[in-house]
Order: structure tokens, then sequence, then C-alpha cells
């Protein structure tokens, strides 16, 4: 019997490691495709003068007009979140062979990847005039690489399969619940709606602007009721959070797809979006990833 649940087990924490390994693959792919074609917040932060003015006065002797007005600045920064986007595409590469790659070297990259996320979800924030929400959003996405980091290290490596009443767990309930809450302040109204949100739902679903407010106001609130039910003392409630917030996840991560993409306009148009699209996996992967680990425990570790 012991070999069996072992064999099990193995199984399982297999499919688990698959489960983190394609979420990060597709989040990583998605931000180095936008760092590398498309338009991101970096400047909100090289061009604040909070920021870097101490820097550009100190540490370059120079003043703030010249440095706005010197386009050898602006040339660095783009070539600069190039590379990072070069990175993070060679990321991908560590994650797939990260059994084979040595430890170190595998940690480095996932930390330096997290590190940047972390900076871009901070970027957005300053963008978005500092609102909470803006942030922790990308809450989901930022941690990705440190939580398949994590589970490989941890659990994968020695076939063991985390324990619902672990750190571990509670940090993927953390970041699902901000994630999911960031997203529900802007579609209550909490922070303007964004004009995004509410042309997906228009389309989606073929209604009016003020269905789509009213879809958006019902969706929030489930959003943040469902969050919150991840952290009741009662497992099948967590589960029926967890059912909502994987659905809704997965819809909301096609959506950019559906929603967006005009196929009379071929390759241009799915280039815009795919990124959206890819950067959005963890938001219904990690949950499904936490789902396997609830079902493991239920069906396996308190039967047997």
């Amino acid at each position: 019997m012991a070999s069996y649940i072992n064999k099990i087990q193995s199984v399982i924490t297999g499919n688990l490691f698959l489960i983190l390994q394609i979420s990060t693959i597709a989040l990583l792919l998605g931000r180095a495709w936008q760092f590398m074609s498309k338009s991101t917040p970096f400047s909100s932060f090289f061009y604040h003068t909070v920021f870097m003015n101490p820097v550009i006065k100190y540490v370059y002797r120079t003043n703030w007009k010249e440095y706005l007005n010197n386009a050898e600045w602006y040339t660095t920064y783009k070539t600069l979140i190039t590379c990072w986007g070069i990175f993070l595409l060679l990321s991908i590469f560590v994650i797939i062979g990260v059994k084979k790659i040595p430890h170190l070297i595998s940690k480095s990259v996932l930390f330096a990847s997290f590190f940047l996320l972390f900076f871009l979800a901070f970027c957005y924030y300053i963008d978005k005039g500092f609102r909470l929400g803006q942030f922790v959003e990308y809450a989901l996405q930022f941690s990705s690489p440190l939580i398949f980091w994590y589970y490989f290290k941890h659990y994968f490596k020695v076939n063991k399969i985390p324990s619902l009443d672990s750190t571990f767990v509670f940090f993927l309930k953390i970041v699902i619940a901000l994630t999911f809450i960031g997203h529900a302040l802007f579609a209550i109204g909490y922070y303007p709606i964004p004009g995004v949100f509410i042309d997906m739902i228009i389309k989606s679903f073929s209604v009016s602007e003020a269905g789509a407010k009213n879809l958006l106001l019902t969706v929030g609130v489930l959003d943040i009721v469902a969050a919150l039910l991840l952290f009741i003392p009662w497992r099948n409630i967590q589960k029926i959070g967890l059912y909502y917030i994987i659905i809704w996840g997965f819809l909301t991560t096609v959506a950019r797809i559906y929603a967006n993409v005009s196929y009379g306009l071929g390759w241009y148009s799915v280039k815009q979006w795919m990124p959206e699209f890819l950067m959005r996996f963890p938001h219904f992967l990690i949950p499904v990833f936490l789902f396997g680990i609830y079902h493991w425990n239920s069906n396996h570790i308190e039967k047997g």
C-alpha cells in the first residue's frame, strides 16, 4: 500500500510541477514579448522626479532639464528594457531545464525574474497614480517565479505534496486573494473603471455600457467574496471560492484574445494581444495548482 501511495504521490507532484512550469513559462513569454515589442510603464519611474532627480543630480551631476532633453538617456532606457525582455526570454529555458541546471543558477535567474516583475508592478503602481489596487493585482504574476522555485526545491525534488497547513499554501492563498481583490477594486468602481474592462464585457456578452458596468460590479463583488472564502476554516467553502477563481481567471485570460483580436487585421492584431493573454496564465493555473493540493490532501492524506 505504501508503495502504491508513493507512486501516486510521484505522479501528483509531477503534474503539479507541470502546472507551475506552464504557468511561469507563459507569464515570462508574455512579459518578454511586451518588453521587446510594446510600451511599458518603466518611464513612469525613470522620469519621476521623486525617484530619479537625486540620482541625476548627485550621481550623474546634471540637472533635470538636461536629463529630460537628452535623447541618449531615452535610448539607454529603451535598450535596457529590451535587454530585460531578452533576459526573461532566456529565463524560460532555465525553467524548462531546471532539473538539470545547477541550483545556484536556477535560483539566481528565478529570483532576478521576481525582482524584475516586482519592479514592473511598482511602475504600474506609479503610472496609475499610486493606487494600491493596481500594484496588488500583479501579486500572482510577480510571485510566480518564487512559487515555481520554492515548489521545485522543497516539494518536487523530494516527492512531497505541500500540506494544507503549510506556510507555502497560506502564501498561495494570499497572492491569489490579492490579485482578485485588486481587480475587484477597479470592477466595482472604487477606482475608475478601465475602459478596456468595459469594452471586453460589451464585446464578450453583447451588452450595453450600462449593462457592462452592472456586470462588472457583480463580478467585482464575487471576486472579493471568493478571495475571502479562501481563508474560511472549512475546506469545502474554500473550494467553492477556488472554483469561481479558476473559472473566472480562465475566462478573463481568454477574453484578452476573444474580445480584442480582430482577425481581419491578422497577425498584427494577434501580436498586440497575445502578450496580455499569456501573462495572465498564473491567474487560473496557480489556483488550479492550489486546488490540486487540496484534492490530494483530501483524498489521500486524510483518508490514508
